[in-house]
């Protein structure tokens, strides 16, 4: 079964970073995963088949993240906190909180809540390969620095007119595609 997550950042660059284009594609893209605000939307994928969808605004400060769903409907006033310790989560419709583990999957999709929350490229992945895949898209291929981290590989999709990242494949240290 194929399955994959899309991560895209639904942002705008202030005009003082636009002048000042980092050409290092993990800063940039560290950068961006760690914005003190952004809008996010997550799509989740089976088969190519888009499965659901998730819209939050992200707040950072810090090393602290909160996410606020804003969409769809039925996920709009969930809430997750990373406080650094733990993940937190806040369920509207029950009134409960609930601890949530840095392993167990992100709202139903491949990746896991330690991805979402607290992966930070340039600390754990090296820059191997880039592809161009069209003028406007590269294909970056980052090897893990050590096998302390879940993913031994990861492909991103990168936008070079906007700066952002589009898509991600990561792929555990077997070399199976998540």
């Amino acid at each position: 079964m194929k399955k994959y997550l899309i991560i895209i950042l639904l942002f705008s660059l202030s005009i003082g970073h636009a002048e000042n284009y980092i050409t290092d594609y993990i800063v940039i893209i560290d950068q961006l995963f760690h914005m003190e605000y952004t809008k996010v939307r997550m799509d989740v994928y089976k088969n190519d088949v888009l499965m659901k969808y998730y819209e939050m605004d992200c707040y950072r400060k810090d090393h602290k993240v909160r996410m606020d769903f804003t969409g769809p409907a039925v996920e709009k006033g969930r809430r997750m906190l990373d406080d650094e310790s733990n993940i937190w989560m806040y369920m509207p419709r029950t009134s409960k909180i609930m601890k949530l583990p840095l392993k167990q999957s992100f709202m139903g999709s491949d990746a896991s809540n330690r991805d979402v929350f607290r992966l930070k490229f340039g600390h754990e992945y090296n820059l191997v390969n880039t592809t161009p895949a069209d003028q406007k898209i590269t294909i970056l291929e980052l090897k893990a620095k050590d096998q302390s981290v879940a993913y031994s590989k990861v492909l991103i999709w990168f936008d070079e007119e906007n700066r952002v990242p589009l898509k991600q494949e990561m792929y555990t240290l077997s070399g199976k595609k998540n």
